[in-house]
């Protein structure tokens, strides 16, 4: 097996395979990468891989001017995308996970309407725990990234945390939902 050495971090998991580059200059920053994707097209040639050339794209984060960037593999044009899902993480050129946040508060907002249902055939302390188990860490889910975002995507799954909070415990609409919680 041949040794290969990127000038670039590796992040593997499962199948997939995610390369980060960085630097200041951007054409140099162009040229690393081509250079790397080079090397790298190699040693899977020569280790009988193959790249699938239609999930392969890149995402350029915080570059200005960056409309003539090009990455080539095998001389087949990479296409750049705006916005990159990783782990079940959605987030932009700008570092923003707004759309990862919505997608959580769909995916959950769902159950709202099957809590109301089922509060009326167990009691709340279960229906609590089946919050807990299996919605909360879908809202949860990858906080530590994108829990730094900005208040009024954060607000959405308040709203929602606090609207099934009501729901469990049969509290008013327009009743705070703070003392839900303890």
């Amino acid at each position: 097996m041949m040794k290969i050495e990127l000038n670039c971090k590796i992040i593997l998991y499962a199948d997939d395979t995610t390369l980060v580059f960085m630097h200041k200059d951007l054409v140099e920053f162009e040229k690393i990468i081509n250079l790397n994707i080079i090397l790298l097209s190699r040693w899977l040639l020569n280790n009988n891989l193959v790249i699938n050339y239609d999930k392969s794209h890149f995402l350029l984060i915080g570059s200005k001017n960056s409309n003539n960037f090009n990455v080539n593999i095998n001389n087949k044009s990479i296409g750049r995308t705006l916005e990159l899902k990783i782990l079940d993480l959605t987030f932009n050129e700008f570092l923003k996970f707004d759309k990862h946040i919505e997608t959580r508060v769909q995916k959950t907002s769902k159950f709202i309407r099957v809590f109301a249902k089922l509060r009326h055939f167990m009691p709340s302390f279960f229906l609590s725990l089946m919050f807990k188990v299996l919605l909360l860490p879908q809202i949860i889910y990858g906080c530590e990234v994108w829990g730094f975002n900005f208040d009024k995507y954060l607000k959405k799954l308040e709203v929602l945390q606090n609207i099934m909070a009501r729901v469990i415990t049969f509290s008013a609409h327009r009743e705070t939902a703070y003392p839900l919680f303890k």
